[in-house]
């Protein structure tokens, strides 16, 4: 199955284009939190979550 770079486990080796396998397309990550209704916690926990994939897809 496809995996992003970011997860795959030290036993697992990426399929080269040598093996006759297309390159993927580029993917996006989606984030939803419901309304004014949502607790606080939600938000907070989503602007937690932001922050940690924004470090780690500029590394």
């Amino acid at each position: 199955m496809p995996r992003t770079a970011l997860h795959v486990p030290p036993a697992l080796k990426p399929v080269s284009e040598t093996w006759g396998l297309p390159a993927l397309p580029s993917t996006g990550i989606h984030l939803l939190v419901r309304g004014a209704g949502s607790p606080e916690a939600a938000h907070h926990l989503a602007r937690v979550i932001r922050e940690v994939v924004d470090e780690v897809v500029r590394a």
